[in-house]
């Protein structure tokens, strides 16, 4: 369970629009750690750089959350 699924208090109250990136994020990195597995190294590490690039493309979103 993730932080924002558990009734928070007023005071930890999250905001739905953060609640929904979060979840966004979550499905992207299952998504692409996935296959992973089955990956030999090289391409096991193109897939990270992929999955790194992305994340830095949310950046933005990510920011307000780790504040």
């Amino acid at each position: 369970m993730t932080p924002h699924e558990i009734d928070p208090t007023p005071d930890q109250a999250v905001d739905p629009a953060v609640a929904r990136t979060v979840d966004a994020v979550a499905a992207r990195a299952a998504d692409a750690a996935a296959p992973l597995a089955a990956l030999a190294p090289a391409g096991r590490a193109r897939a990270l750089d992929s999955v790194a690039d992305a994340l830095e493309a949310i950046r933005p979103e990510l920011l307000p959350v780790a504040e």
